[in-house]
């Protein structure tokens, strides 16, 4: 056992003096063991070492982070880049083409079995011979042959439904490119329990009232608070829209049916507290829910302009809620555009028709095509270069009542009588 030690800041032992006043006596160290056989032994030196002359192995290296006072100047940098598209195999993107139409046509029959049981015939025709007949469509110049299929054009059609999507989107996309604020906005209503083509048509002429409303034809404000610190009031401003195109959408929901809006917007700014009060006023309703999106950096277009149902969505339904969706959006148009893509609909739909001329060109440059079936199409293809078998047979002789003249005819009538 040691006896208790009195430590200066050197760490070396602090001298004896006269004066006890200034010397810290811990007496719990006294009580404690110290086990320092180990320090006895060792060898303790306090001469400095010299560095290392000699070279370090490269495999020794180890390249720290560089943060701290260590400073890297060879140690590569990373930037984030966007990842880029793989481009798809012909053989990915028929195999993608083969599921995509089987789970579409899959839905299109599901559609027109549960149509037949509550005895709506004519809709479940109009989808059964949707996609039943196949056309054949030849280059007259380069021989390239195209296969197409008839369709029905029915906004319930789930095999349909795709290219009229396609076809609205083309139509709004030059004019998407010049809004330079657009806005995607939501307007709903309250669900109802019956879905009437009545119902669809006041949902379309309440949106109408609020584009010819002052919220939607004038910049708006209001006061709405006042700052604490300089008492000065707070408001909320809203501009006008210039133009637009819009979407109708239902869904089935436990508590009914559940009719919707998706419109673009071209507008400097939407304040959506505004606009879900003047909505709920023209709805009638206490309240209304409305959103309002920036659509400046997203892909919007394929958004507002989907489908009405979803082919999925439509093939979950009964048979009764189907009939009913049809007969509610019977001649009823389901997308519709406004103000300045309203006034310039002529110059979009001549650009729409260049398009559609320019896609219904062959890749070598013509036009002209040769339509034909299947069938037509084999015959052509196997047998036309055949020419027709020569007979050897000679021909037939004449019957000797052939070469009767009118005059011995009406002759020998005569004497019979």
């Amino acid at each position: 056992m040691l006896p208790p030690l009195d430590f200066c800041h050197s760490g070396a032992p602090r001298p004896k003096s006269s004066t006890h006043e200034t010397k810290a006596h811990v007496p719990e160290l006294a009580s404690i063991p110290l086990d320092i056989g180990p320090l006895d032994e060792a060898e303790i030196s306090s001469e400095v070492l010299t560095p290392r002359t000699e070279p370090i192995p490269e495999t020794l290296l180890i390249n720290l982070e560089n943060r701290g006072l260590t400073s890297h100047h060879n140690w590569p940098t990373f930037h984030r880049t966007k990842p880029t598209a793989i481009e798809k195999t012909p053989a990915q993107k028929q195999a993608e083409s083969i599921e995509f139409w089987s789970t579409h046509l899959l839905w299109k029959s599901t559609v027109a079995a549960k149509l037949r049981e509550v005895g709506q015939i004519e809709p479940a025709d109009a989808l059964d011979h949707c996609r039943s007949e196949a056309s054949v469509k030849r280059c007259t110049n380069c021989k390239k042959v195209t296969i197409f299929w008839n369709r029905c054009d029915r906004m319930y059609c789930p095999a349909c439904t795709p290219r009229l999507s396609r076809e609205r989107k083309e139509s709004v996309q030059a004019w998407s490119e010049y809004i330079g604020q657009p806005k995607h906005v939501v307007l709903t209503c309250r669900n109802t329990g019956d879905l009437t083509k009545e119902r669809v048509q006041w949902f379309k002429a309440c949106f109408s009232r609020l584009r010819r409303s002052k919220f939607a034809t004038q910049k708006t404000s209001e006061v709405y608070a006042s700052d604490i610190e300089t008492r000065l009031p707070i408001e909320r401003y809203s501009y006008p829209w210039i133009g637009g195109f819009y979407s109708l959408e239902v869904t089935k929901e436990r508590n009914g049916w559940h009719l919707h809006l998706h419109a673009l917007v071209d507008a400097r700014f939407i304040d959506s507290v505004m606009l879900a009060r003047v909505w709920a006023h023209i709805l009638g309703q206490d309240v209304a829910v409305c959103k309002v999106m920036d659509a400046r950096e997203k892909s919007y277009l394929q958004e507002v302009v989907k489908y009405v149902v979803k082919g999925d969505t439509l093939a979950l339904w009964s048979g009764h809620d189907i009939a009913t969706f049809i007969h509610a959006f019977d001649g009823v148009r389901s997308f519709g555009v406004f103000g300045t893509l309203y006034k310039r609909r002529s110059e979009f739909k001549a650009a729409l028709e260049a398009l559609q001329a320019d896609i219904g060109q062959c890749d070598c440059g013509c036009n002209t095509f040769e339509i034909m079936s299947p069938s037509e199409f084999e015959w052509q293809e196997n047998a036309a270069a055949i020419p027709p078998p020569l007979s050897n047979r000679t021909a037939p002789a004449i019957h000797p009542e052939f070469k009767l003249n009118l005059t011995d005819v009406a002759h020998i009538q005569a004497l019979a009588r």
